[in-house]
């Protein structure tokens, strides 16, 4: 790995994140919507880790890890728990903070026009998909 970038909508995240790893040159922190991200460089992967039911504008995100992967880069969508689980957390969070997810084949749809979807996990324990730039 020469180099790794996390991205957080919470600047209090990012700081932790940031004292947590001072001592790794390698990591980079960003304090940002990762779906409206602007950045010139390019990625050979993309990891949502725990974080899918925040974004609210998927069709943006899709979108914008389509313009941020290089050439047949690679994104993964993951959760440690199943859906059921998932979205019965996210039931107590306020309107407009997070929005349930839907199968993972069902949310992988929306990334099939710009990816190739090769990875599909649904079960109590884990969900996650993942593929790769057309």
């Amino acid at each position: 790995m020469s180099r790794a970038v996390g991205v957080d909508v919470s600047e209090k995240m990012i700081e932790l994140a940031r004292e947590r790893w001072a001592d790794e040159p390698r990591f980079d922190f960003i304090a940002a919507d990762a779906a409206q991200l602007d950045l010139d460089e390019r990625f050979d992967s993309i990891v949502i880790y725990n974080a899918y039911p925040h974004f609210m504008d998927r069709e943006n995100l899709v979108r914008t890890c389509h313009r941020l992967l290089l050439d047949g880069g690679r994104f993964v969508v993951a959760h440690g728990a199943g859906k059921d689980h998932i979205n019965s957390h996210h039931d107590a969070v306020a309107a407009g903070v997070s929005m349930g997810l839907k199968s993972a084949r069902e949310e992988s749809v929306a990334w099939e026009g710009l990816f190739e979807i090769d990875a599909i996990v649904d079960t109590p324990g884990f969900y996650a998909f993942a593929g790769r730039k057309k």
